[in-house]
C-alpha cells in the first residue's frame, strides 16, 4: 500500500473482527445505559494505562502518544490525535479501525464540543469514561477542565459517568487478546535474558537497564512502561530510575519489569545474582518456584477467587527453614519467574505480529 510505503507500519496490530467484536459489546452497554455517545479522553498517565479505552478503541496509541476519542452510538466515531509534530495522515496509515481521524492542538473540549455539534448531541446522553475513579486514579481520569467547559456549553445534555462500565467490559478477554498478553510476556522474559547476559562487574546499572529497555522495543514492545530496578550487595528497595554504578561481583539485581505489547503489559520479577548467588538465595529461590508451581493448577477457567485463595494458603504453608544473614533481601522482593513458565507466541492468524 501506498501508506505503508510512506510511513511504514505498526509491527503488532489487532484484526477488523476483533474492532467489530468490541465494538458490539461496547455499544450493547450504551443501549442498556441509555447513551447516545462516549467522551473517552487523553490522559497518558502511569505509563498510559489511563488511556485504556482509547487504545481498546481504536488502536491509537504507544510511546506516549496523545489521543481522544468521540464515539456514538450509531455511525462513524472520531479519534483526535495530537498533530503537532506526528500529522493525522501518520494514524489514518497506521491503522484500519478508525477512518476518521483529526489533528488536535490538545484543546479536548473544542474537540469533543464539535463532534457533540457534528451530530447533533446538544440534548443527549453522553457517557464520560474518567469521570469515575478506577484503583490506581481514585480521583479520575478526566481533566476539570475538559468536564466543566463541555458541562458549561452543553447544558441540556446528561454527562454521565461511563468509567466503571468500561472496565467491566474490557476485563474478559478475547483470543488475540490473550495472544497479546503472551507475547508481552515472551518480550518481558526476553529483556531478563538480554538484562542478565550483559550484567557483569564493572558495567554500570543504567547500562543494563537500557539492555531491557532495546530488547522490548527490538521485539515489538513499546515505551513507556514500568521498571523498577535496585541493586546491591543487599537491595532492600527498588526506584524508577536506574544509577549510574558500577556492578561488582556478590551484587544481586532486584527488579519488577513490565513488557508492553499493544498496550497489554505482562510483568516478571526474577532476581539476577553478578557471580555465584549465596546458598540462602538459591534455597529462597527454589521455595519460591515451588510454591508458584503449586498455585498453578488453581489458576484454570471456572476457578473461583476463593479456590485461588485457598490454593495460595497451601502454598504458603510451605516451611522455609532458611536463616537470613542480617540485612538479607526480604522474602517479599524475591519473586522469581521459572524458565519453566516463559510464554511463546501461538499461532493465532488474526494478531499479526511482524519482526
Amino acid at each position: 500500500m501506498l501508506n505503508e510505503r510512506k510511513f511504514g507500519r505498526l509491527p503488532l496490530s489487532f484484526s477488523l473482527a476483533e474492532r467489530d467484536r468490541r465494538y458490539a459489546k461496547v455499544r450493547a452497554m450504551m443501549t442498556e445505559r441509555g447513551f447516545d455517545a462516549l467522551i473517552v479522553p487523553c490522559n497518558t498517565g502511569h505509563n498510559e494505562a489511563y488511556q485504556a479505552d482509547v487504545r481498546y478503541l481504536t488502536q491509537v496509541g504507544g510511546f506516549a502518544n496523545e489521543a481522544a476519542l468521540f464515539f456514538p452510538a450509531q455511525g462513524l466515531s472520531t479519534c483526535w490525535v495530537r498533530a503537532d509534530s506526528q500529522p493525522a495522515e501518520w494514524w489514518l496509515a497506521m491503522q484500519d479501525w478508525v477512518s476518521d481521524v483529526r489533528g488536535s492542538n490538545c484543546a479536548w473540549s473544542d474537540n469533543f464540543a464539535a463532534s457533540i455539534r457534528e451530530r447533533g448531541l446538544e440534548r443527549a446522553s453522553i457517557g464520560v469514561v474518567g469521570i469515575g475513579g478506577t484503583p490506581r486514579s481514585p480521583d479520575g481520569l478526566m481533566l476539570y477542565g475538559t468536564l466543566s467547559r463541555l458541562q458549561q456549553w452543553f447544558p441540556q445534555a446528561r454527562l454521565a459517568d461511563a468509567t466503571e462500565a468500561m472496565v467491566q467490559l474490557r476485563q474478559n478477554k478475547s483470543e488475540e487478546e490473550i495472544a497479546a498478553l503472551e507475547r508481552a510476556t515472551e518480550i518481558a522474559e526476553k529483556s531478563v535474558l538480554a538484562a542478565a547476559a550483559s550484567a557483569k562487574p564493572g558495567i554500570s546499572e543504567h547500562e543494563v537497564y537500557s539492555e531491557i529497555v532495546g530488547c522490548m522495543v527490538r521485539n515489538g514492545g513499546e515505551l513507556p512502561t514500568l521498571v523498577l530496578w535496585g541493586a546491591g550487595s543487599s537491595p532492600s528497595c527498588m526506584s524508577r530510575v536506574p544509577p549510574v554504578r558500577p556492578l561488582a561481583i556478590g551484587d544481586v539485581i532486584i527488579s519488577e519489569i513490565e513488557a508492553k505489547c499493544v498496550g497489554y503489559i505482562a510483568q516478571v520479577r526474577r532476581p539476577i545474582f553478578v557471580g555465584k548467588p549465596l546458598a540462602e538465595y538459591a534455597e529462597l529461590h527454589n521455595v519460591a518456584v515451588s510454591a508458584s508451581m503449586r498455585n498453578l493448577p488453581a489458576l484454570c477457567n471456572g476457578k473461583s477467587n476463593r479456590g485461588k485463595c485457598s490454593s495460595s494458603g497451601r502454598a504458603s504453608a510451605v516451611r522455609i527453614e532458611v536463616r537470613f544473614s542480617p540485612g538479607a533481601i526480604p522474602s517479599r522482593l524475591l519473586r522469581p519467574v521459572s524458565d519453566a513458565w516463559a510464554s511463546s507466541m501461538t499461532n493465532r492468524s488474526s494478531f499479526r505480529f511482524d519482526r
